[in-house]
């Protein structure tokens, strides 16, 4: 919330100064294999594409106009960015989402949803998951929205005492919902299988813990991996007992699971600029669930993607200009791509996704 305000308000200062239609984006040239990262650059909300195969920056795009904050993002199957406006200004809560184009640098149109986009999560047959946290005073439920990427529509809306925390991708290819406890609302912690063709929420496993973090994946197809405070918690799938925790030390913004049998655990908090620690990632053996290795990588990690084609883990730094690109099979970074149009002292990336 702290950082959502503080960008809000450089917003409305740079929006001063400008048109406030107007994004006067320049045209780029999307590579085959490509990475978008979401940042706020002296206030104005921006995308910066990534080509992979050369680990380098090819364009930056303002996807923001005045005082909006857009707060997540995801890739359609027609190579579209959906973006979430979680503000419309200091005033006014978002309620769309965004659709842009990343090669010409503008927007599509913006498509009307509930309350308070925050998070949004691409699945493999075209659909988007939406996840709200905020309600209004009048409505006794939380909303998950079911968006259609193809027809560029909402297709279902799920109400749930509850807000959607994460959602799960299994090796099985089933999706799960993870809804957070929330007393005095909702007082457990649940997956839930996503239904994928009727759009519902099927057979659930109740977690033996009460989690309010969004920070979860499955590890492997029998446990999950759950991080809070600075340990990670790991429950047996599907019956939510808890297995094991293991201390780490640092809080965790990122959990990314790897197919060699890894999972990266990122280090961040909103307080790392003031602690100026938080630059590392531990890595989990699935096998052992130990710790066996740490590595340093950009200031402030916050969130991770991993490229399938090529190999690579790209890891988006909170605080700063870096993002780090790492080997998996000997877990080194190879690389830290520099954005020249920010300063180390600035707010960083927030997000980052990959094609393949």
């Amino acid at each position: 919330m702290k950082l959502r305000l503080l960008v809000l308000f450089l917003t409305i200062f740079i929006g001063c100064c400008r048109k406030p239609d107007e994004l006067n984006n320049t045209p780029i040239g999307i590579p085959p294999y490509v990475a978008y990262a979401l940042r706020p650059i002296s206030g104005a909300v921006t995308v910066t594409v990534i080509d992979m195969e050369k680990d380098s920056i090819v364009g930056i795009h303002r996807v923001a106009k005045g005082r909006e904050y857009l707060s997540d993002l995801a890739l359609g199957p027609d190579s579209m960015l959906y973006l979430t406006m979680s503000d419309k200004d200091l005033d006014h809560t978002g309620k769309v989402i965004r659709i842009f184009d990343p090669e010409e640098g503008k927007i599509i149109k913006d498509v009307e949803v509930d309350l308070d986009p925050e998070r949004i999560y691409a699945l493999p047959n075209g659909k988007a998951i939406i996840a709200h946290q905020l309600r209004r005073f009048i409505d006794t439920s939380f909303i998950t929205t079911v968006f259609d990427m193809r027809s560029q529509n909402v297709r279902k809306i799920i109400k749930m005492k509850t807000i959607l925390g994460s959602v799960l991708f299994h090796p099985s290819n089933e999706i799960y919902f993870f809804y957070l406890y929330l007393p005095p609302f909702f007082d457990q912690s649940i997956l839930f299988r996503y239904d994928q063709e009727n759009d519902t929420l099927a057979e659930k496993t109740i977690l033996s813990d009460t989690l309010n973090t969004e920070v979860i994946v499955f590890g492997t197809a029998t446990k999950l991996y759950s991080a809070f405070e600075d340990s990670i918690s790991i429950y047996d799938f599907p019956s939510g007992h808890k297995l094991k925790v293991i201390q780490i030390g640092k809080p965790s913004a990122d959990l990314l699971t790897l197919p060699n049998g890894k999972v990266y655990v990122a280090h961040n908090t909103f307080e790392a600029w003031r602690y100026g620690n938080y630059d590392s990632l531990s890595i989990i053996d699935v096998n052992t669930d130990e710790v066996i290795k740490t590595i340093q990588v950009c200031k402030g990690p916050r969130s991770m993607a991993y490229s399938k084609d090529l190999n690579k883990v790209y890891v988006a730094g909170n605080l700063g200009t870096r993002i780090s690109v790492i080997n998996p099979e000997n877990d080194s970074v190879i690389k830290n791509i520099v954005s020249d149009l920010a300063s180390e002292d600035e707010w960083g990336y927030s997000k980052i996704i990959v094609n393949r």
